[in-house]
């Protein structure tokens, strides 16, 4: 027996034309946006039983920028803290030079402009490291972590705090753009012979606490190793060891701003830093801490 279809919008017989949608049947007049009421006479979008415009649904269901508040349509960019804003933005507006952040009111609060030109947002100067007794404190911290996995300093080198330009002179050519800390190595001699070690580690000041802790735990894995007197050892594994223990200190802090460090150093696709490190991490989790050094120091490699 042949039945009438029932209009899922007005309820009424539907005798002539109709549209079959969701397992229902509408007069063609009747199938309207749930959003802005007008009638729907190409593609649709669905959600729990509305119809929608794409462009309606894409306004009321799908992402906003979070700068302009305006509907993400098509390609947009997401920065690593998961801020979702319109590309263009990113020609607009300053980037922070220690979250990558991009500086405005709405994200981070604004922001300011150090005196050696980096540019730093609000979110990372609430922590910023830039006094001397921050800076020993915060070393202290990130040395008793460390000795509890077996890296372990006698005299603590504490770091001094140096604007970008002091770094940069310092800096030898094979150290990244992006290189906040440094580590300077020096061996007294008397009579021709070694008679004693230092190092002196260099940190940018007012970097956020998460990116200078990180930063200080890499230098000390450099300090050690000068410092117990590891031969030459290629740099894969030296800067592979260091970023370990900044992975170390990370691992540790259990906070949205260490997670995000530690999803950087993962991520890290350079040759040296990125596969040094994971190298060095499959090491550290096999044969632990004092197995790991004793073959870099005999064989100047990562044990497999």
């Amino acid at each position: 027996m042949f039945s009438i279809p029932v209009c899922a919008g007005c309820e009424k017989l539907i005798f002539n034309e109709n549209i079959q949608a969701l397992d229902r049947y509408w007069h063609p007049e009747c199938f309207r946006c749930a959003a802005c009421g007008q009638p729907i006479v190409a593609d649709y979008n669905a959600r729990r039983g509305r119809i929608y415009h794409p462009e309606c649904y894409q306004e009321k269901f799908g992402p906003v920028c979070a700068i302009c508040k305006t509907p993400l349509l098509g390609e947009f960019s997401v920065d690593m803290w998961g801020n979702q804003y319109c590309t263009r933005h990113k020609d607009e507006l300053p980037t922070c030079s220690t979250c990558s952040r991009l500086v405005c009111d709405v994200i981070t609060g604004g922001g300011v402009v150090y005196h050696d030109g980096r540019q730093v947002c609000n979110i990372c100067r609430q922590s910023a490291v830039d006094k001397p007794s921050i800076a020993r404190s915060t070393c202290k911290q990130v040395c008793a972590v460390l000795a509890a996995h077996g890296l372990e300093i006698g005299q603590i080198p504490l770091p001094k705090l140096v604007d970008q330009a002091e770094l940069k002179r310092s800096l030898q050519n094979n150290h990244p753009e992006n290189t906040t800390g440094l580590t300077l190595k020096c061996i007294t001699t008397t009579n021709g012979r070694e008679s004693g070690r230092d190092a002196e580690i260099m940190i940018l000041h007012g970097l956020p606490a998460d990116l200078f802790a990180s930063t200080m735990a890499h230098e000390l894995g450099h300090a050690w190793l000068f410092l117990y007197h590891f031969p030459p050892i290629p740099p894969v594994v030296e800067e592979g060891f260091c970023e370990l223990m900044s992975y170390l200190w990370l691992s540790e802090q259990k906070n949205p701003q260490a997670d995000v460090r530690i999803q950087e150093i993962r991520k890290n696709t350079d040759v040296v830093y990125g596969r040094g490190y994971r190298a060095a991490l499959r090491a550290f989790k096999k044969y632990g801490f004092s197995d790991m050094t004793a073959i870099m120091r005999l064989e100047r490699r990562f044990p497999v």
